[in-house]
């Protein structure tokens, strides 16, 4: 990179160098002595040259005295003596000069190197020999030869040159240039020149330590354009401009390259450009002349990395390159015509090709380019020895080769051939490859690229050449790649045209791929959203016009739309190329929405159908689809990798993409709007105004305001609209927002209708323009236009004259005079000025004035649009390039549609494995980016598609009657024929397969899209295929797997019938009900089903759901619910019977005439849902969740009498389960599900007493806060003991029923004993209790055993039932326990007693007369004690009650004949027992009861029941000695009552024993009070008592 300094800088680098060259050793007497050193130093080319050796070694900025000793310059690479090589060269030459000119007798002074002669003339050689006159007059010819002499001074110099690389450089190489320059000289000699010139660049013998080394570049570029030759020989003259070509590339390739000027760099591109598009050269030569052109460039337009942005604009404005114009050729010279009237590109104006060689036509070979400008000869420059400082090339060179490659590609130049813009498009593209980002920083060169490069480039688009098309495509491509940030509109030129071309026209509707879900075509367009021909013009264009414009595809052939597709494809690798055009496009107000139509149009040419495909094919374009769904596939891969970019930071310098979107939904308003306003504009404008566009409808400034600033009216409309009398004040207003300042009338009438077409009518043309005239008059009111009514007619006349000019119905044409001629007088009394009218006639003569839209593909209607165009460019901005992923949100959702049917279309279709991969890979990463940015419809569409392509969502279940279970390597498997086939289908094993590894990680972005998986679920379930732990309900609850087949109970038949030919009949039978067995085949597809299905790790999917948060959940609960509801067999009209309600009402077998026994439903799928449901339900915060879960298993259990039981079963165990969550506790809830438990029939009930039993004690054995559960249930006692008696008839629920007892009795887990639950948990333990009598049968087995001696092994034995006695002994002591609750229940005695004490009572009484002696026993032990306690109710009814309801009815139970049948040996025992218990609890109270008034009456009771056991139990021995204990103790008990009182007690008492105990009183031998009536009667009858007393004892005795 070249450092440019000022007039004080360059003084002192002058004298940094100087200093340096002084350290530099040089031989003396040699060119480069000190002397000479001095004279050059001054040079600012070696000044130049020097410093870029510094910047191109990276050495320090230094001064060069203080680096110079370590600088090492570079050396020579050849391995001989450079010296002696350059001599070699000279001696070649001079040798092929010499027998060119058939000169024998040359001297040998030339070939050593010395004079022709002496100093003097005599001397030398020749003169000793003789004949020196006539060879001195040879030799002074030879002379006087200026080619001879220059070889002859070189090499005299180089004989005393030490160092090569110090040598003057334009002395080195001016005799070869002169050889070149000679026109004289055959091409051989030429030939030879060049490679010596060849060989000096090649091998570095020009450094840029090498004195005056721009000078000699520049000479050596002014020779190749002056190389001139004689033709010989065809093959041997295109040598020669090989070797020039070759000269030239060396030339840029090396040191050459940092010191040529503007003008040798132009020069020698035009060299090129001329060999390149010479016709009659040689193909290959041409060729060849091209790729060093390329060569050329590359180097020219990377010297913009170096320019600093600007440094050359002002000079590059004003300096122009000698002698450039615009060349001619005649024959074979070229010539120059330098007074052009504008400057043109360099590039010569060539002829067509010529036949017939150089040689054949006796023309001299020549390239020639010089201008008459430029006479002065490179021998005169290299002689001279004055310092000229010549400045590297800079923004100057490459402005000029882009304005000649621009010129080049003129479409409408017809002198330029294809051939010449292909070499150009070439060229162009490694220009834009090599700088293109630098080109848009200079704003001249942005000003080439973006007008004349753009419209030749969009021009050439349309052209049918094939060669030309690529190219151009290709162009655009690495354009766009480039320098897109300066060219937004015309990059929405060509993605307009592009998308138009490539959208096929259809009516409508897509072709279809038989076969196809149609579900897949939904979200690929038909056509572009909007087409339209200039940029920024959305009106919508009908598709009846598309060919008129040339936008249809029937325009382009299949090659050509490859070719764009290409294009296309390309620009979609740029990774922010696609987020580029959303934000400057889609979000533009008055932009396209070219990434919605991109898309678009991508997706449909990336889907297959028949018509397409048979097009293609048959076209050779067979590679549209995968061309187009790679970039398809681009596109979402580039999304996917900006997934991982930081957060922080990523808005910064972008725009904030709320303001967008809000620009976005903005712009689909106008466009509504304006497509309303097309049709009837008052509607338009209402429209607008209601959606705060137009912020006063009533308002025509503000109506005139939205008019001006928007693209997407329609002009014809809108000038209707405007010239209409009622909108008179709306179109002031409109005319009024232009500004016409320092405008012509012309002018500023193209910029008004630019926005609108004027009307047909006269009167309202007049209208638009008498308010036109008088906006401008009021904005130039010092103008040439004196007043408003000169303006009006002035407006008028241009208006007429743009007719008149270019109306083809017009023959005669206005001349200016007749123009000038009809506007005199009229500019308020005044002509208008000459010049001015001239102007404006030029102007509409030149350039009609026209609406782009009217004229189509017209060039009219393309210069006016692109016109138009560049008149926006500088409003509209550069394009923001956009390398984040903060509008990728907004993006994907606007274009996710097509591209998801896209690829579920190509899945569906596609036969080739790595567009399978390409695919599978794209639905991963769009559901990856649909979770990231939580798009629900994006990823339920990618599970809606897959679901289809997989099989397995099928609209009604399969069938499962044929499905048959099998083992095969120790495992169950269901072959059924979904299983088959989905095994034998690698495309839907493919897609289950990513359905459910889309799925996973993605559950809470799922909506719509839980119905397709469930309804997969449910088939796979019901053909075996699901996972056992894909239901996530055995967290919650313990519960066996739901059968796929309802469990059948054999039914006996009693008139089943036994023989020969029913048995027969039976197997014939049974094998017609059975399906066949499944073969080989069919079980490896099975197994390969099943393999499928356990790699998709189902059970990975349903532990996510319980993660969902409670949206997601919501919407698999709905998708889950729908397919577990079962339809009511009778509507229910409301109001219906309580009855019905209850779910009691049945129809019976009378009532259904004709109809057998309906068989119950049992449906796996449905009871599948209901746990899935049930277990999102039981989460952690769903208590949301509960109410419709709660409500679809109630529709079960409602339907009782229909459902199988294993269905009710299991809606009874989700409900219980749902009642016990703690956020999901509610008393109503339980309550109700408690009810419709005890509505169920009995027979169902008693089927599925088990699992209910079980949900209940979870219930009331919940931990807090769950407990609330267990509260419910005992403030609800009748539901529960209803269904406590329903169940209790099946045994095996009899544990779990008696944990409730248990619970409720001990008041655990949070379950209460109420006075509404009392008497039935008493019920309940009394009936365990009694349940446990079947133990007294192994009881009296073993006492069998113990008489036979057998005891011991009998020990050992388990004993049969004890699992229910046990539990009937601990029933009997939780009746005992209970009555510690009483107190707490009621504080009413009387209540108490009755409610609470009462049953308790009467049920350990009742367990005292069990069989079971272990239950006897524990009974009697705890109704001891509880009768022994201080009762609080010991007022009142106690007294019968214990005694009289308990103790007594309790001894006459043992009395009965069938309880001493029950336990023989035992009921004995229990007898004295209830005796001796009698009698305790008599004493433990008598203190009690010795207050009562009727004491003797109860005692009475009490001796009648103890007569009754000494009468007829025969335990009259312990029960007497009880009675004599009770007597002893009435005898001190008693001493305290009243003489009187206790008289009377004991003569009853005595009287009552003496009857069957009658020498009692005798032998206890008491004194006991006696009143006057007791003396009288004892000696009254004393006689007759002891003969009474005598009876009672035989009585006894017998």
């Amino acid at each position: 990179m070249y450092t440019l300094h000022s007039a004080a800088d360059q003084r002192l680098h002058d004298t940094e160098v100087n200093k340096s060259r002084q350290n530099i050793k040089y031989p003396p007497n040699t060119p480069n002595s000190k002397a000479h050193a001095r004279q050059d130093h001054r040079s600012p080319a070696y000044t130049l040259s020097v410093s870029c050796l510094s910047q191109q070694m990276s050495l320090p900025s230094t001064p060069l005295s203080q680096s110079a000793p370590s600088l090492t310059l570079p050396r020579p690479t050849c391995s001989m003596n450079p010296i002696a090589l350059v001599i070699n060269e000279i001696v070649t030459v001079t040798s092929a000069m010499r027998k060119a000119a058939r000169d024998n007798g040359s001297s040998g002074s030339f070939i050593l190197g010395g004079a022709s002669g002496s100093e003097d003339g005599g001397g030398g050689l020749w003169g000793g020999l003789g004949g020196s006159r006539r060879r001195s007059a040879g030799m002074t010819e030879r002379t006087g030869d200026p080619l001879s002499v220059g070889f002859t001074k070189l090499r005299k110099d180089l004989g005393t040159c030490a160092d090569i690389t110090l040598f003057d450089a334009p002395r080195l190489l001016s005799p070869f240039l002169a050889v070149i320059r000679e026109p004289n000289v055959s091409g051989a000699i030429t030939s030879l020149a060049l490679s010596s010139i060849t060989k000096i660049l090649s091998y570095d013998l020009l450094t840029p330590t090498s004195p005056r080394l721009p000078l000699a570049f520049r000479d050596l570029a002014h020779t190749i354009t002056k190389c001139k030759f004689e033709a010989t020989d065809t093959a041997q003259d295109e040598v020669v401009l090989l070797r020039l070509l070759r000269v030239m590339e060396l030339t840029f390739n090396g040191v050459g390259h940092t010191v040529l000027d503007d003008d040798s760099v132009c020069k020698m591109v035009e060299v090129a450009l001329i060999m390149c598009y010479q016709m009659r050269l040689n193909e290959v030569l041409r060729r060849a002349a091209e790729m060093t052109l390329m060569g050329i460039c590359q180097k020219i337009f990377e010297r913009l990395k170096e320019i600093p942005v600007g440094e050359d604009e002002e000079r590059g404005s004003v300096m122009e390159v000698e002698g450039l114009g615009t060349p001619s050729v005649s024959g074979s010279e070229m010539s120059v015509h330098e007074n052009e009237k504008e400057q043109k590109p360099l590039l010569p104006e060539l002829p067509e090709k010529q036949g017939g060689s150089a040689q054949e036509n006796g023309q001299k070979a020549s390239i020639d380019t010089a201008r008459t400008s430029n006479d002065t000869t490179a021998a005169a420059a290299a002689a001279t020895t004055e310092d000229v400082y010549i400045r590297p090339y800079s923004l100057h060179s490459v402005r000029e080769v882009l304005r000649t490659l621009n010129y080049l590609l003129d479409p409408h130049n017809l002198r330029h051939t294809n051939p010449m813009r292909l070499s150009a498009l070439r060229i162009l593209d490694v220009a834009f490859e090599t700088a293109g980002s630098h080109i848009t920083t200079f704003p001249s060169l942005h000003a080439l690229i973006s007008d004349d490069l753009c419209r030749y480039l969009f021009q050439q688009v349309k052209m049918d050449h094939p060669l030309i098309l690529g190219m151009t495509l290709k162009v655009v491509s690495t354009l766009l790649h480039t320098c897109r940030t300066g060219l937004k509109l015309q990059q929405e030129v060509f993605l307009e045209y592009v998308v138009g071309c490539l959208h096929p026209r259809l009516n409508n509707e897509l072709p279809k791929v038989p076969g196809v879900d149609a579900v897949f075509y939904e979200g690929i367009p038909v056509a572009p959203k909007i087409r339209m021909m200039s940029s920024g013009r959305s009106t919508p264009v009908p598709v009846k016009e598309n060919k008129k414009l040339g936008m249809g595809p029937a325009m382009r052939g299949m090659d050509v739309l490859e070719m764009m597709v290409e294009c296309v494809s390309g620009l979609m690798r740029i990774p922010s190329y696609m987020v580029d055009l959303f934000v400057n496009y889609d979000c533009d107000v008055d932009r396209m929405d070219l990434c919605e139509d991109v898309v678009g149009l991508l997706s449909r040419n990336a889907v297959p159908d028949a018509q397409s495909i048979a097009a293609s094919v048959s076209a050779g374009g067979a590679s549209i689809s995968p061309l187009c769904l790679d970039a398809l596939l681009a596109y979402v891969r580039f999304m996917f990798e900006r997934l991982e970019l930081p957060v922080d930071g990523q808005h910064e310098g972008y725009p904030s993409p709320d303001v967008l979107l809000r620009q976005r939904e903005r712009k689909q308003t106008i466009i509504k709007g304006a497509s309303i306003f097309n049709e009837k504009p008052k509607d338009g404008i209402k429209y607008l105004a209601e959606q705060g566009i137009i912020e006063d409808a009533s308002d025509p400034k503000a109506i005139a305001a939205f008019f001006k600033a928007t693209t997407r009216i329609n002009k014809a409309l809108l000038g209707e609209y405007l010239a209409k009398p009622a909108n008179k004040n709306t179109l002031y207003a409109f005319i009024d927002l232009f500004d016409f300042h320092d405008m012509r009338i012309d002018e500023a009438l193209r910029v008004m209708l630019q926005k609108f077409r004027l009307p047909g009518e006269s009167q309202q043309i007049e209208r638009v323009v008498e308010k036109f005239a008088s906006r401008f008059h009021e904005c130039n009111p010092e103008g040439p236009v004196a007043t408003a009514d000169a303006a009006f007619v002035l407006s008028y006349s241009v208006i007429m004259l743009n007719t008149d000019l270019h109306n083809p119905q017009v023959k005669k044409r206005m001349a200016i005079e007749d123009y000038m001629r009809n506007l005199r007088a009229v500019n308020d009394g005044k002509d208008f000025e000459k010049v001015y009218l001239q102007a404006v006639y030029d102007a509409i003569a030149n350039n009609e004035i026209i609406i782009a839209e009217e004229h189509g593909d017209t060039k009219a209607g393309f210069e006016a649009a692109w016109k138009e165009l560049m008149m926006k460019t500088e409003s509209t901005g550069s394009l923001t390039i956009c390398d984040t992923n903060i509008y990728d949100k907004h993006m994907f959702a606007a274009t996710w549609k097509p591209l998801i049917s896209t690829l579920a279309c190509v899945f569906a279709t596609t036969t080739d494995d790595a567009v399978f991969s390409g695919v599978i890979t794209g639905f991963k990463q769009c559901a990856h980016i649909a979770a990231q940015y939580e798009l629900y419809d994006v990823l339920d569409h990618i599970i809606l598609c897959l679901a289809k392509i997989s099989t397995l969502a099928t609209d009604e279940p399969p069938g499962t009657d044929a499905n048959v279970e099998v083992e095969t390597e120790g495992q169950k498997i269901t072959v059924s024929k979904l299983a088959v086939d989905f095994g034998r289908n690698d495309r839907a094993m493919q897609a289950a397969f990513v359905l459910f590894a889309v799925c996973k990680g993605h559950e809470q972005t799922i909506r719509k899209g839980w119905k397709q998986i469930l309804r997969i679920c449910l088939t796979l379930f019901s053909n075996g295929l699901l996972p056992e732990t894909f239901s996530p309900i055995r967290q919650f609850l313990v519960i066996q797997p739901i059968p796929l087949k309802a469990p059948v109970e054999k039914k006996t038949n009693q008139n089943q019938q036994v023989g020969l030919f029913a048995t027969f009949a039976s197997y014939l039978s049974s094998g017609a009900d059975e399906p066949a067995p499944p073969s080989r085949e069919e079980i490896e597809a099975t197994i390969i089903a099943a393999d499928c299905i356990d790699a998709c790790h189902l059970e990975d999917i349903g532990a996510n759901i319980m993660a969902l948060d409670i949206a997601a959940a919501k919407q698999l609960l709905e998708s889950g619910l729908v397919y577990a509801s079962i339809e009511e067999e009778v509507a229910q009209p409301v109001p219906i019977p309580a009855e019905q309600a209850a779910g009691r009402t049945r129809l019976s077998a009378s009532q259904a005439p004709g109809a057998e026994e309906k068989k119950s439903i049992y449906d796996p799928s449905k009871l599948l849902m209901l746990e899935v449901a049930s277990g999102l339900a039981l989460r952690e915060g769903s208590s949301e969740l509960l109410a419709d879960v709660f409500e679809a298993l109630r529709d079960v259990v409602r339907q009782s009498s229909r459902m199988h039981e294993l269905m009710v079963e299991r809606s009874f165990a989700y409900l219980l389960r749902l009642c016990k969550t703690p956020e999901t506790i509610d008393a109503l809830r339980l309550q109700l599900v408690m009810q419709d438990i005890a509505t169920v029939e009995s027979t169902i009930l008693q089927k599925i007493a088990p699992s209910i039993a079980t949900g209940i004690v979870d219930l009331l054995k919940s931990p807090a806060p769950s407990s609330a559960s267990a509260e419910t249930i005992s403030n609800s006692p009748e539901e529960l003991f209803a269904i406590i008696r329903s169940i209790f008839g099946n045994h095996t629920c009899h544990p779990q029923i008696f944990e409730i007892a248990e619970v409720l009795a001990t008041e655990t887990h949070g379950a209460k004993l109420t006075p509404e639950n009392f008497p039935h948990v008493v019920e309940l333990l009394a009936a365990f209790a009694t349940l446990g009598e079947i133990g007294a049968q192994a009881e009296q087995m073993q006492d069998v055993a113990s008489k036979k001696g057998t005891s011991q092994n009998a020990s050992k034995e388990k004993k049969p039932h004890s699992s229910v006695v046990s539990r009937s002994v601990a029933s009997v002591e939780l009746l005992y326990g209970i009555h510690s609750n009483i107190s707490k229940l009621s504080q009413d005695d009387q209540e108490a007693w009755t409610r609470f004490y009462t049953p308790l009572l009467e049920a350990l009484g009742l367990e005292c007369t069990n069989p079971c002696r272990q239950i006897r026993a524990s009974a009697f032990s705890h109704l001891q004690r509880l009768l022994l306690q201080p009762i609080p109710a010991a007022e009142g009814p106690w007294i019968e009650g214990v005694f009289d309801t308990v103790l007594i009815e309790l001894i006459k139970s043992l009395l009965r004949p069938e309880v001493v049948a029950s336990d023989k040996r035992g009921m004995a025992e229990s007898r004295v027992l209830a005796g001796s218990m009698l009698c305790k609890v008599f004493l433990r109270h008598l203190s009690t009861l010795v207050t009562k008034e009727d004491l003797v009456e109860l005692w009475m009771r009490i001796v009648d029941a103890l007569e009754s056991l000494v009468k007829k139990g025969g335990d009259d021995e312990a029960v007497v000695e009880s009675l004599k204990n009770v007597l002893l103790v009435m005898k001190s008990q008693t001493e305290g009552m009243p003489v009187e009182r206790q008289a009377g007690v004991w003569k009853r008492t005595w009287e009552r024993l003496a009857k069957f105990l009658p020498g009692l009183k005798e032998e206890l031998e008491l004194e006991v009070p006696k009143n006057e009536d007791t003396k009288n009667d004892e000696e009254k009858k004393g006689p007759e008592q002891d003969q009474v007393t005598e009876e009672a004892e035989e009585e006894r005795k017998a």
